[in-house]
């Protein structure tokens, strides 16, 4: 009590004086040989809140509404539940004081950056000027205030951070710039980040376009964009090569891949922070993209992904690593056989799509709901020769999705598009599905196409289960 009676004004204070007859004949008249009394104090207030009275009528009910709501969302009660929760204070310094934390939380979400920072320096130094401390130590003298909230009251330093957002050695920096006899904000010097200026850029961005090229694959891409000329907006559809990067890279994975090969090649080279890392590539790389998770991923590589939501650590990070090794070398060897095509050998990759229901429309009518729709399969063959995809579509009438349905279709395209165009080494594709494509029957077919001469080699290989990595089909498809 005794470090907030040193903290009020002494307008603050009620006066209690006692009036004589002297006195009053010297507050009777207008003569300027009266003198200023303390007691005077009630009349100016009295009037200063009468003058900011009528100016803040209309607009206090908008901010009472609007302090309301701010106290009853969720990201506040939240905030004010983990202030308290982490405070490390053995006194507990903000139990039991939810409401004034809320308040002392919603004014300071309405100033700006330099408004919150002109605070900060203005508490620390009337803390610094209202009760300050003097302590000797081993050196010198050793500095010591207490802590002030707003609307809160007496905190520990650390509860006093964590309330503004700022740390420790911040907290220092603004000290000092207070020692100097400086409380106003430091204006900004607009100069670039010390550390991003030293990053070699021609060389990270370079180094990421030849690992994007490495294990991703290149996808024509409409881009749209809009023009407005003499207030009329047109649209615009170019195409563009994206390159698609698979979806269980990050941007925390891609920057540990940029820090093992500098460390595996002992290459001398500034190496930014993951988030200057992160913004640099964004910027100037944006025709790279990382594709989005598909519904077909593994369940470890769920869990993973759930726990990374809510906070990447390096364990996390090494262990999807680790967990994704085998599809990547498969996604290398993948991407070298489809440069090795020639003449002489085609490189075909096979896969159902998702079933289409008929009638398909956007908005799906209530009375469908009640009704069986019809289902049409779709098997489709990318040829990586010619880059086209051929689709056999058919419905649920006519066949299912089975063994001998995969071999009528694939013996068709070999009999119809290898065959026949001279090729005589094939390569296939297919996704690792029991049942239709990795089982004896499909063997034995492209065994029987070599015994009887129509093929001199054929390499059936299977995508990685478990793990998420589309085949080109579907990536084609999808874009």
């Amino acid at each position: 009590m005794e470090e907030l009676a040193a903290l009020r004004s002494p307008l603050d204070e009620p006066s209690v004086s006692e009036t004589t007859p002297h006195d009053r004949n010297n507050g009777s008249d207008g003569s300027s040989g009266s003198e200023w009394q303390p007691g005077s104090s009630d009349d100016l207030r009295s009037e200063e809140e009468n003058l900011t009275l009528s100016d803040n009528v209309e607009s206090g009910e908008e901010a009472t509404m609007e302090t309301s709501i701010n106290l009853n969302s969720d990201d506040l009660q939240g905030k004010i539940a983990s202030l308290i929760e982490a405070d490390p204070c053995t006194s507990k310094c903000l139990k039991d004081k939810e409401t004034a934390i809320g308040g002392f939380l919603c004014s300071l979400s309405q100033m700006s950056s330099s408004e919150r920072k002109q605070s900060k320096l203005t508490a620390l130094a009337v803390l610094k000027e209202a009760d300050t401390v003097l302590r000797h130590r081993g050196s010198g003298l050793r500095e010591q205030f207490n802590y002030y909230l707003l609307l809160v009251g007496r905190v520990c330093r650390s509860a006093w951070c964590a309330c503004y957002g700022v740390s420790t050695p911040t907290v220092t920096r603004y000290r000092n710039r207070i020692n100097d006899g400086i409380f106003s904000v430091k204006a900004h010097g607009h100069h670039l980040n010390v550390n991003a200026r030293a990053v070699d850029i021609r060389w990270l961005v370079s180094w990421f376009k030849e690992f994007a090229k490495s294990v991703g694959d290149v996808v024509p891409v409409r881009v749209r964009k809009q023009t407005t000329v003499d207030g009329v907006i047109k649209l615009h559809y170019p195409e563009a090569d994206y390159t698609l990067l698979s979806a269980y890279f990050t941007w925390n994975q891609l920057y540990t891949e940029m820090h093992n090969y500098v460390e595996e090649i002992r290459f001398r080279v500034r190496e930014p922070q993951p988030s200057t890392f992160r913004q640099l590539l964004t910027k100037l790389c944006p025709t790279i993209r990382i594709r989005s998770p598909r519904n077909n991923v593994c369940d470890k590589c769920s869990i993973l992904y759930a726990r990374m939501k809510s906070g990447v650590t390096a364990y996390l990070t090494e262990e999807l690593g680790r967990h994704t090794e085998a599809a990547r070398r498969m996604r290398v060897e993948y991407k070298n056989d489809l440069a090795d095509v020639s003449d002489e050998h085609a490189v075909i990759i096979m896969d159902y799509s998702q079933n289409i229901a008929l009638p398909s429309v956007a908005n799906t009518p209530s009375q469908w709901y009640f009704l069986s729709l019809r289902s049409v399969n779709v098997f489709g063959i990318y040829f990586a020769n010619k880059g086209i995809q051929y689709n056999y579509v058919y419905d649920e009438t006519v066949a299912g999705k089975g063994t001998d349905e995969v071999n009528s279709m694939l013996h068709h395209f070999i009999d119809h598009i290898v065959i026949t165009n001279g090729y005589r080494k094939l390569t296939v594709y297919a996704d690792n599905c029991g049942g239709q494509n990795k089982n004896n029957f499909v063997v034995k077919l492209l065994l029987a196409l070599t015994h009887m001469e129509d093929l001199d080699t054929v390499n059936l290989k299977f995508f990685l289960s478990k793990v998420i990595l589309k085949t080109r089909l579907i990536e084609d498809s999808d874009t």
